[in-house]
């Protein structure tokens, strides 16, 4: 990105880097389903080269949290590197270092909280996203299912989950404590 001369080429691919961050994260698994597939170009190329299907796998689940949280990595990093004065790294040419060495022991040093701090974001991002999972990873009744579609079937069927979410409510909004109501035992039942 930084060697990018071109403004217009930087701002393109600024846009493209970036537009995961736009997106809902439903649209955004739609387009990696659309661009997986295995009836769509590189679907069928994992496939057929490699015997390998990646949508409705654990491995979807991680490109989609990979692809949703890319942006916050980025545009942390990015911002980091544009921070570093380019007087010191002039001055580290001037003394004879090569490019590979700047960029190791002089730009990547001083560039190296923001790049962090993005990688922190990023992993949080990607720990939270469920909706671009939820399309790319799926869950097909009988076949598969993503990780969190068992536990959300077990709460709907009323096995787990409500207890816990009541408790939670009791716990962290105590003024409303005091709404029940009677069960068929006669017992107060906390709603």
């Amino acid at each position: 990105m930084i060697a990018l001369k071109s403004e217009r080429a930087k701002a393109i691919l600024d846009g493209v880097l970036t537009l995961p961050l736009v997106l809902p994260p439903t649209v955004a698994g739609f387009f990696l389903l659309y661009i997986f597939g295995v009836k769509r170009p590189i679907g069928k190329l994992l496939l057929a080269v490699f015997s390998y299907k990646i949508v409705f796998t654990w491995q979807a689940t991680v490109l989609a949290a990979a692809v949703i949280s890319f942006p916050l990595m980025y545009r942390s990093a990015r911002g980091a590197f544009e921070l570093v004065d380019e007087n010191v790294l002039n001055a580290a040419r001037t003394l004879g270092l090569p490019e590979r060495k700047v960029f190791w022991k002089i730009l990547m040093p001083m560039a190296m909280p923001g790049v962090l701090s993005g990688g922190v974001l990023a992993f949080a991002r990607g720990l939270g996203e469920f909706g671009a999972t939820a399309m790319i990873a799926g869950n097909i009744a009988g076949k598969d299912s993503d990780a969190a579609s068992p536990s959300t079937r077990r709460w709907r069927r009323g096995h787990g989950g409500g207890g816990e979410i009541r408790g939670y409510h009791r716990r962290h909004f105590p003024a409303d404590r005091g709404r029940y109501e009677r069960g068929a035992t006669g017992k107060k039942k906390y709603l």
